[in-house]
């Protein structure tokens, strides 16, 4: 079996179309790639980084073999961008509240 023929066959299991069965696919390989990055740095004592770089990495694989459109890479990264900039500016910047 192929990488072409994966979301195929996930396709044909679920009953949908092949978008879908790519973008289960894709999700797949994000969510193996962050658990094999968490589970290799168990012993490194890594924190959030550790798995930002292993979706960072799946994301690049899912894209790579064309389970997901490219501008899913700028979307999530224009995501992770404003999720650091709030973080580092300490909110949504909001006030006090009401």
């Amino acid at each position: 079996m192929t990488f072409d023929q994966i979301p195929q066959a996930i396709a044909d299991l679920l009953g949908t179309d092949l978008a879908t069965g790519q973008m289960i696919a894709g999700g797949a390989v994000v969510v193996a790639i962050v658990l094999m990055f968490m589970l290799a740095a168990r012993s490194l004592r890594g924190g959030s980084e550790v798995v930002l770089v292993g979706a960072g990495i799946g994301l690049v694989l899912a894209v790579g073999f064309s389970w997901w459109p490219s501008w899913t890479i700028a979307f999530i990264g224009l995501i992770l961008a404003l999720l650091v900039l709030m973080y580092r500016t300490g909110g949504s910047g909001g006030g006090e509240g009401l």
